[in-house]
């Protein structure tokens, strides 16, 4: 949530997705990742797990 504001600070580039254990848990189960997970809510998008979910 303050990325942004650590990379002003110190002149970075992160952009690190951060994720609930839970999430992890409904894409290993094969659940929607939009509707059961909420990847798409999250903060910072993490692109190789919603591949991974799809």
């Amino acid at each position: 949530m303050f990325q942004d504001a650590v990379n002003k600070k110190y002149g970075t580039d992160y952009n690190i997705p951060v994720m609930f254990f839970s999430q992890l848990m409904t894409v290993a189960f094969g659940m929607d990742a939009s509707k059961d997970a909420c990847l798409d809510r999250n903060t910072i998008r993490s692109e190789k797990l919603e591949k991974m979910a799809k």
